[in-house]
């Protein structure tokens, strides 16, 4: 596949759906954190200042403290950032998604108010990032 076809995210692939089908894919897998509700709890948690955000919490996972944040009520929705890794980027959908949902978004460890407590591990980066997904399921 070229270069020029690579910039154009509308395009359909072969095997895709292009932009569209991309986002409905997201969506589902991001509602079928719904499922994980319920489950015991892992970790501390500390209340941050009030001044960043009153709904805002710390969660202690190995190696990392993970910022994030609730709102809203019903089952739980936790919406995992990507490229920068902050949860700012889900602040509108957020709000509208709280009126039917438990809605949590974080920081990625090492982004944002997300802090490591030593070197971040490249070769295990999926790894703990999916660790932490589920650490903060279950906490929640």
């Amino acid at each position: 596949m070229d270069a020029a076809r690579l910039d154009n995210p509308t395009e359909t692939r072969p095997g895709s759906t292009g932009r569209r089908g991309f986002a409905k894919g997201a969506a589902g897998l991001a509602l079928g954190a719904l499922a994980f509700t319920g489950v015991a709890r892992h970790g501390v948690t500390a209340q941050v200042g009030a001044e960043d955000n009153e709904n805002a919490n710390i969660l202690e996972v190995p190696g990392a403290r993970l910022s994030y944040e609730t709102r809203g009520s019903g089952p739980l929705l936790l919406m995992v950032p990507g490229a920068n890794g902050e949860a700012g980027a889900f602040s509108m959908v957020a709000d509208q998604l709280a009126a039917d949902y438990t809605v949590a978004t974080y920081d990625r460890r090492g982004f944002s108010r997300s802090q490591l407590d030593g070197p971040q591990d490249y070769d295990r980066r999926l790894e703990t990032d999916a660790d932490d997904v589920r650490r903060l399921i279950e906490h929640v």
